[in-house]
C-alpha cells in the first residue's frame, strides 16, 4: 500500500523507473563505500559505468551503420553496373563522344542514387526515431539523436571515401 502511494506520488513509469533504480544503486554503493570500504568501491563503479557508457554508445553506433548499410543495399546493384560499365569502357578503345555520353550517364545515375539512397535512409530513420516521439523532450533523446548523426556521418564519409577513389580514377576524368 505505501509503495503505491510512492508510486503515484513520484508518477513512476517503466521508463523512469530504470534511471530511479541506478541513482539508487549507485547512491548506496557510494554511501556503504564511504562508510566500510573507504572509496575502494568508488574506483570499481566508476570503471563499471564506463563500461555500461561503451556498450550504449556501441549499441547506437550499430543502430546507426545498420541504417546506412541498409540504405546502401538498395542501391548497391545500381552503383555496381555504373562501375563495371565505366570501367569496362576505360579498358577498350575511348573516343570523345563515348566519354561525354559516360559522364552522362554516370552524372544522371548517381543522382538517381543519391535520391534513392537518402530517400531510403530518411525511411529508416524516421522508422528507428518512432519510439523516440513518444517521449518528450530529454537530454537523453538528444544525446541518443546526436550519437546517432555523427556515426551516421562518419558511415557516410567512410563510404565516400571508398568510391570517390574508384570514380575520380576512371579513364574519362584523366
Amino acid at each position: 500500500m505505501i509503495l503505491k502511494q510512492l508510486k503515484e506520488k513520484l508518477n513512476l513509469k517503466k521508463e523512469n523507473l530504470i534511471p530511479l533504480v541506478f541513482a539508487i544503486t549507485v547512491t548506496a554503493i557510494a554511501v556503504i563505500d564511504s562508510k566500510y570500504f573507504d572509496y575502494h568501491l568508488l574506483g570499481v563503479m566508476w570503471i563499471i559505468i564506463a563500461i555500461l557508457l561503451s556498450i550504449l554508445v556501441l549499441i547506437i553506433m550499430i543502430i546507426a551503420g545498420f541504417t546506412i548499410m541498409k540504405s546502401l543495399f538498395r542501391i548497391s546493384a545500381g552503383l555496381s553496373l555504373i562501375i563495371f560499365l565505366a570501367q569496362s569502357y576505360c579498358a577498350g578503345p575511348v573516343t570523345s563522344t563515348g566519354n561525354i555520353a559516360l559522364m552522362s550517364l554516370i552524372s544522371i545515375a548517381f543522382i538517381y542514387m543519391l535520391f534513392d539512397f537518402f530517400n531510403t535512409l530518411y525511411k529508416a530513420v524516421t522508422e528507428n526515431f518512432q519510439k523516440l516521439k513518444t517521449q518528450k523532450g530529454s537530454f537523453e533523446k538528444a544525446l541518443f539523436v546526436l550519437l546517432f548523426a555523427l556515426f551516421a556521418y562518419f558511415f557516410l564519409w567512410a563510404i565516400y571515401e571508398v568510391i570517390s577513389p574508384i570514380i575520380l580514377n576512371l579513364c574519362i576524368y584523366k
